[in-house]
């Protein structure tokens, strides 16, 4: 068994560290490791014990429980309480993490918000979607102690963890409990959108506490470039964009013209984007989705950016990181953007920020999906149903508690100036911090970092976003799971990165549509126009 957990430690320390910290359309990253040198004098490494029996579905009837990293584990007799409820959350949120956290996390809980329990956070390996979930299963099945549970990323063979989930009977409803003092708290702390997400037919079975990738697009202009801000206000359209950046003839080297995202360059255009390289439009009043790499308007558009997006020795990311561009279209996050500025860096090997001022010409309207993966919920045999709303409830409106689970401890890890988080130096040898946007903490309600607004739920509600298409007429590809991990593989293949910015990008280009017309990309569109024609009716 020691050599199986330290296998499985490796292989996730390897996954972590492999990973970006940046959430992305397609799911979300787990955080890299920042110091795990000490790792096991910091966190307890543990494995139910025993075999269990198990008939459900598909799970084998003799098999042992993943392992696991705790935090926070037996503090309930140090703070003289009886209870102690069960959190499984991702590891990349536990592994590593500096114990004093979710030390002085149970501290508060029993000693501040007056609670009859403390909590045990246990770390799974959820990227691995389909061992995770059969493990969730089998813990219901044996009746394990489990209270809040997370269900995880998504993969080819599981998707969608959330549905999963809550058809395999895994979450407890929220609705009767939302009327409940705790249940108010909890509903009052999100916007409303973010309930969206997460309704199925009318009920709620969880909550989606980190950073919310969902921003409207905007086309930002370089303030360095303005001479005559009564010409940039009348930029609305991407060919205002092109006219401007012809106006000012010759740009100094080094400069990229137009550095753009082409989902937000696509949504100025009232498009959608159904999945890699799959499009949608309106046409005669319904939603078709199409394939872009065949349509001439799209073709259109990707050969104009590669007319405007390029500079000697840039590239289109090197750009945006450093602001050295004259316009940008995006959806920026709340970190990123503040409405005048951005943050940008002076060089790629710094890890400072400094604010670049922009003028803000236009938005458009983008868009938000059901939530599909990554959603925290309290487990349906849980015997502390109660008290596992009481949890979500405090972590959802108590900024000192999703503070806590974000940025460390106030006065060790970080500081506050003007209500802002101030990061310290501290000694990483006990344990790093958590990542702030994948954090257990409600991260509309944590102080702001970066470019923050104070009020990030206000700021969220003013988004113009309105709900997927696919959301909206309830498209649904599980059974094509295998199919669409195949075209994204295709896609996001490193012999095509950055192929727009490349001399042969036409050949890069057709290679791409030629691999996703053998592997079927055709069929997935089909069957998504199938489902969009029977909804339309």
């Amino acid at each position: 068994m020691k050599r199986r957990y330290v296998a499985f430690l490796i292989a996730l320390l390897l996954l972590l560290c492999g990973c970006k910290q940046k959430t992305n359309k397609y799911g979300f990253d787990v955080v890299p490791v920042a110091d795990t040198t000490k790792e096991s004098s910091i966190s307890e490494k543990t494995t139910t014990d025993g075999n269990v029996d198990v008939t459900t579905g598909d799970i084998n009837s003799q098999r042992e429980f993943m392992e696991y990293i705790t935090q926070g584990a037996g503090m309930s007799d140090e703070l003289e309480v009886d209870k102690t409820l069960v959190f499984i959350a991702d590891a990349s949120a536990i592994l590593g993490v500096d114990p004093r956290i979710y030390e002085r996390f149970n501290e508060l809980l029993v000693n501040k918000y007056g609670c009859d329990f403390t909590v045990e956070f246990r770390g799974y390996n959820t990227s691995d979607a389909v061992n995770y979930q059969n493990e969730i299963r089998a813990l219901q099945t044996s009746n394990e102690q489990v209270d809040v549970l997370i269900t995880g990323g998504g993969t080819a063979n599981v998707a969608n963890t959330y549905d999963k989930a809550i058809n395999d009977g895994l979450l407890e409803p929220l609705g009767s409990m939302l009327g409940t003092e705790y249940g108010k708290k909890l509903w009052s702390s999100y916007p409303e959108k973010i309930w969206m997400r997460v309704c199925r037919d009318g009920e709620y079975y969880g909550v989606l506490n980190m950073e919310n990738g969902n921003g409207h697009p905007l086309i930002l202009i370089n303030s360095k470039y303005i001479k005559d801000e009564s010409v940039v206000e009348n930029i609305k359209t991407i060919e205002d964009v092109y006219a401007f950046i012809d106006s000012l003839g010759e740009i100094e080297e080094g400069i990229i013209p137009l550095v753009a995202d082409l989902d937000s360059l696509y949504e100025f255009e009232s498009g959608y984007t159904f999945y890699s390289c799959i499009l949608g439009r309106e046409n005669n009043g319904k939603w078709e989705a199409y394939f872009a790499l065949e349509d001439e308007k799209y073709l259109s558009h990707i050969k104009k950016l590669r007319e405007y997006g390029t500079a000697k020795g840039m590239s289109q990311s090197a750009a945006k990181t450093l602001g050295k561009f004259v316009v940008m279209i995006d959806s920026m996050p709340m970190s990123d953007y503040s409405g005048n500025s951005i943050r940008v860096k002076e060089n790629a090997q710094s890890s400072e920020y400094y604010e670049l001022e922009v003028y803000e010409c236009a938005s458009a309207d983008g868009w938000y999906e059901y939530m599909s993966n990554m959603v925290i919920g309290i487990a349906s045999w849980s015997h502390y149903k109660e008290e596992a709303l009481q949890l979500l409830s405090l972590i959802a409106s108590e900024p000192e508690l999703s503070n806590l689970l974000a940025y460390g401890v106030e006065n060790h890890h970080y500081t506050l100036n003007e209500d802002r988080i101030v990061y310290k130096e501290f000694d990483r040898s006990n344990g790093r911090l958590p990542n702030e946007s994948l954090s257990l903490g409600n991260y509309m309600i944590t102080n702001p970092s970066g470019l923050e607004p104070l009020d990030k739920i206000s700021t969220y509600d003013s988004y113009k976003l309105k709900l997927g298409i696919a959301s909206r007429y309830n498209v649904d590809l599980s059974e094509y799971n295998a199919l669409k991990y195949k075209i994204n593989s295709i896609y996001t293949n490193k012999d095509y990165a950055n192929w727009l910015y490349k001399d042969n990008y036409m050949e890069l280009l057709e290679g791409m549509r030629s691999k996703m017309k053998t592997e079927g990309i055709d069929e997935l569109i089909n069957e998504i126009n199938r489902q969009l024609d029977e909804a339309q009716k």
